[in-house]
């Protein structure tokens, strides 16, 4: 099978590009994808494809396209439905995967196969909560928290993301308005992590497939002033006055923060640790039990690469249609990526 990976050459499609056997390493620049080939030794043939203007010859030869970027992916999508060429998208925004999702009966009519939420959140968190709920005979609440590095090489595109939830609600709640501090495990063992309220793509999801529980996401840095920072700009409204200004402000802001994080890096103020972090509440027994399910590491873009290359290896045996990650995958069957997983599980009250 021909894989062809856009974004093949950036901060996640570059692991899933070097993990395959037969890739098409494609972008924006013709260049780019022929330098980061030879320089890695890949296998494989460079492409140029602007999204904005798909041809047919963006398409010859490909059996599976990799999304790993967010760029007119909806129109990227319609053309593989069209050619019958199955897809992966590891997209973290909710308008994004809502929009692919309208187009189900059409992929399953196509006969490819279509999975969704292949990232850390939503993705990986799904996977944790599937896992947290086994054995739950009904589910009161979940919380997913996802904790990222300052000390990791956060691209422009990461940042214009994090910019973006800055601006949703949830539950008419705007983002990083709240906070909440919990124990999570960490490298050096358990520590208190603050994290503020965000609109993860995960949650909605969570709902869906756990209908009747309350589902709420989390997101903070690992460093907590750095969090405690930007819930504090956001409160007295720094932020929401530059996010709706120019769009010259809003990129110059992008820049000057991904600028502020490569600094951060130098100066080893923060680590690259990520941490996805679910936990549960329900009855089980006649009881109301609390569980926590977590993933911990460092690089999540490995993560995400890693995965997302195991689905492009695996796509064939999924059913037609669109899926979620965790719909096709368990935590059981990645266990060949050796993720470090946290279970712990307590009785919180006996039934009356």
């Amino acid at each position: 099978m021909s894989n062809m990976v856009i974004g093949g050459y950036g901060q996640v499609g570059s692991i899933v590009s070097k993990a395959l056997s037969s890739v098409i390493v494609a972008g924006r620049s013709l260049q780019k994808a022929e330098q980061f080939i030879k320089k890695e030794k890949i296998k494989g043939e460079a492409r140029a494809i602007d999204t904005s203007k798909l041809a047919d010859r963006d398409f010859a030869g490909v059996d599976t396209i990799v999304m790993c970027v967010e760029s007119n992916n909806e129109e990227v999508f319609l053309q593989c439905i069209k050619r019958k060429i199955h897809y992966i998208d590891i997209s973290p925004t909710s308008t994004i995967l809502d929009r692919l999702m309208v187009h189900k009966q059409e992929a399953e009519h196509a006969g490819i196969h279509v999975i969704l939420g292949v990232g850390i959140a939503p993705g990986i968190s799904n996977l944790l909560c599937e896992k947290a709920v086994e054995g739950f005979t009904s589910i009161n609440t979940i919380d997913s928290y996802l904790m990222l590095g300052t000390g990791e090489d956060h691209g422009a595109n990461a940042i214009q993301w994090l910019f973006h939830q800055l601006g949703l609600k949830q539950e008419g709640r705007r983002a990083f308005m709240n906070k909440a501090k919990i124990q999570i495990p960490r490298q050096k063992g358990r520590k208190v992590q603050i994290f503020t309220n965000i609109h993860l793509a995960d949650a909605p999801i969570m709902e869906s497939f756990h209908k009747g529980a309350t589902v709420h996401s989390w997101f903070s840095y690992d460093v907590n002033w750095i969090t405690r920072l930007v819930v504090t700009m956001q409160r007295w409204g720094i932020l929401s006055k530059v996010l709706c200004g120019s769009e010259k402000h809003v990129t110059r802001l992008i820049k000057s923060t991904t600028s502020l994080m490569k600094l951060a890096q130098k100066m080893h103020i923060g680590t690259a640790e990520y941490i996805s972090h679910v936990v549960v509440t329900g009855q089980k027994a006649g009881s109301l039990y609390r569980r926590e399910v977590s993933i911990h590491g460092f690089e999540n873009r490995q993560l995400t690469g890693a995965v997302a290359a195991y689905v492009a290896r695996n796509i064939t045996s999924y059913e037609n249609g669109i899926y979620y990650l965790q719909e096709v995958v368990s935590l059981d069957q990645l266990g060949e990526l050796n993720l470090h997983l946290i279970d712990q599980e307590m009785r919180v009250s006996s039934a009356r």
